[in-house]
């Protein structure tokens, strides 16, 4: 770390979290810890800061490049894993900007509908398009590529429990405790927004529970079975889930087309989807790697 930046420190008073995955990953051979990240830093300084000089995610990204240029990081082609924990900070700046009443000529926003709120949707699509160009850049470079990488994307708590946005909502709010209520909702808007905006995974497992569980709702009598047998097919397709001995029937393609329709342009069914199991939001390898860069 920097030692212009250390004195910041990490805001904690034991071993952080890295240090100790570090350690949980090191059975035989002891895992390399490689940590550029900053507290309080940002994705990317000329979108949000609060004028602080804290080397954004993007410079963090450029000197850890840097450092395996120059041979001071070296993986000797063994894997890494690279964690990117990106947000909670310009997620906080944009909801303050929103929010507080000082910056909105006394009336911070407090509705979903509120002017100062749906820009600060705006600002947050603008971030997840910053973290998706990161994350693109340190999978394209030529340096990253020589060795094996897995890709970790941590997403944002829900920081709204927090004593510091808590206490953010007691001050604008002033004794109005819906005030209170409302500026918090908004904030967890803004998370779910960002957290839903980064890379997900559309897994079957929902689409294939929900018909074979539901089956006689969507009209559906036969789900063991299979319609095309010995060269013959069953007189009614949409009766069977199975077609042949592994593909679906018609049926069943028309509800994965619409839930993969869903899926796709739908944030909030994406959001409640994945409470009921089936999204994950992480693009990431189960293997175990003996690198660890933190960005």
């Amino acid at each position: 770390m920097d030692p212009l930046y250390s004195g910041l420190g990490n805001a904690s008073t034991g071993i952080l979290w890295p240090n100790l995955l570090k350690k949980k990953l090191s059975n035989e051979t002891e895992v390399q810890l490689y940590d550029y990240a900053y507290n309080g830093a940002h994705a990317n300084g000329k979108l949000t800061n609060f004028g602080q000089r804290i080397p954004d995610t993007r410079t963090q990204m450029k000197n850890y490049i840097s450092d395996l240029q120059s041979g001071k990081v070296d993986h000797k082609s063994q894997e890494a894993l690279h964690v990117l924990w990106i947000g909670i900070n310009p997620l906080d700046a944009i909801w303050i900007d929103a929010c507080s009443p000082d910056r909105n000529n006394g009336t911070g926003a407090q509705y979903p509908s509120d002017p100062p709120f749906l820009i600060a949707t705006e600002r947050i699509q603008r971030q997840v398009e910053e973290v998706h160009y990161q994350i693109v850049q340190l999978r394209n470079d030529t340096l990253t590529d020589k060795f094996p990488s897995s890709f970790l994307i941590v997403t944002v708590p829900n920081i709204s429990i927090a004593p510091l946005q808590r206490e953010l909502a007691q001050g604008w709010g002033k004794g109005d405790t819906e005030k209170e209520t409302n500026v918090l909702a908004l904030l967890r808007l803004l998370i779910e927004q960002y957290n839903n905006g980064l890379i997900s995974i559309f897994s079957q497992i929902r689409t294939t529970h929900d018909v074979t569980s539901r089956f006689v709702k969507h009209g559906i009598e036969n789900i063991s079975g299979r319609c095309y047998d010995n060269n013959t097919p069953c007189a009614d397709i949409d009766k069977y889930f199975f077609w042949d001995y592994l593909h679906p029937t018609p049926i069943v393609e028309k509800i994965l087309a619409q839930d993969m329709y869903e899926f796709i342009t739908n944030p909030y069914y994406q959001y409640y989807a994945e409470r009921r199991g089936s999204m994950i939001d992480l693009p990431l390898r189960s293997n175990i790697s003996n690198q660890i860069i933190i960005d």
